[in-house]
C-alpha cells in the first residue's frame, strides 16, 4: 500500500510540474505585450530591474509600491536613409518606327516658253501650247486640291522686257486630267485684252 501511495504521489507531482511548465509557457508568451512593448519594474532601493507581463502569473503582472514602472519597445529607431544607388545601364535602342505619311508641303513647278516648250520643271512634268496664249502643264500627281501661282518670266532671256500680262489659272474638270493645270495669258496693256503667247513660271503647292 505504501509503495502504491508513494507512486501516486510521484505521479501527482509530475503532473503538477508539467502543468506549471505549460502555464509558464503561456505567461512568457505575453512578453512582449501588444505593439511589441515590454513592461518592467525598477527597484529604486537597489537598482534591480525585472520584467513583467500582462499575465498576473509573470512577476505579479504589476509593480510593487517600492518599484518604478518602466517600458521599452523591441523595435529600434528608424535608421538614416541610404545613399542613392548607382545609375543603371542604358537600355537597348528601340526599333525604328514606321515611316510617317508624306508632308503637306509638296511643291511642283514648271518654266515654260511662249511656244509651249518646257524649259525645266519638277520630275515628270510636261507642257504644251494648245492655242494662242493657252497652255496645259501636266504634273506627276493629282493637283485638284493644290494652289497655283504663275509669274511672267523665261529662262532663255531672264533680263528681257516683258509685256504686262494677266494669268488665268484653271483645272480641267475631266477625271483623266486631274494632274493638269491650264494657263491662259492675257494682254494687260488694254485692261482685260486678248490672249497672247508669253513665257511663264508656274508653281503648284499641295
Amino acid at each position: 500500500m505504501r509503495r502504491l501511495f508513494k507512486g501516486r504521489r510521484l505521479l501527482l507531482v509530475g503532473v503538477a510540474v508539467a502543468a506549471g511548465v505549460v502555464v509558464a509557457g503561456i505567461a512568457y508568451a505575453a512578453i512582449p505585450g501588444p505593439g511589441g512593448v515590454i513592461q518592467g519594474c525598477y527597484q529604486k532601493s537597489n537598482g534591480s530591474l525585472r520584467v513583467i507581463g500582462t499575465n498576473p502569473t509573470v512577476g505579479g503582472g504589476s509593480c510593487s509600491p517600492g518599484e518604478q514602472p518602466v517600458s521599452w519597445s523591441q523595435s529600434g529607431q528608424v535608421g538614416p536613409t541610404g545613399s542613392t544607388g548607382a545609375t543603371g545601364a542604358t537600355g537597348a535602342t528601340g526599333e525604328t518606327g514606321a515611316t510617317g505619311p508624306a508632308g503637306t508641303n509638296d511643291v511642283r513647278f514648271a518654266v515654260v516658253e511662249g511656244d509651249g516648250t518646257l524649259v525645266f520643271g519638277s520630275a515628270g512634268t510636261t507642257a504644251r501650247r494648245f492655242q494662242v496664249g493657252g497652255y496645259t502643264v501636266r504634273f506627276d500627281r493629282d493637283v485638284t486640291r493644290c494652289a497655283y501661282t504663275a509669274t511672267q518670266g523665261a529662262a532663255s532671256s531672264p533680263g528681257g522686257v516683258f509685256i504686262p500680262v494677266t494669268f488665268s489659272l484653271s483645272r480641267s474638270g475631266s477625271t483623266n486630267q486631274q494632274n493638269e493645270v491650264n494657263v491662259t495669258v492675257i494682254d494687260g496693256r488694254a485692261g482685260f485684252g486678248p490672249t497672247l503667247d508669253a513665257s511663264f513660271h508656274l508653281i503648284v503647292a499641295c
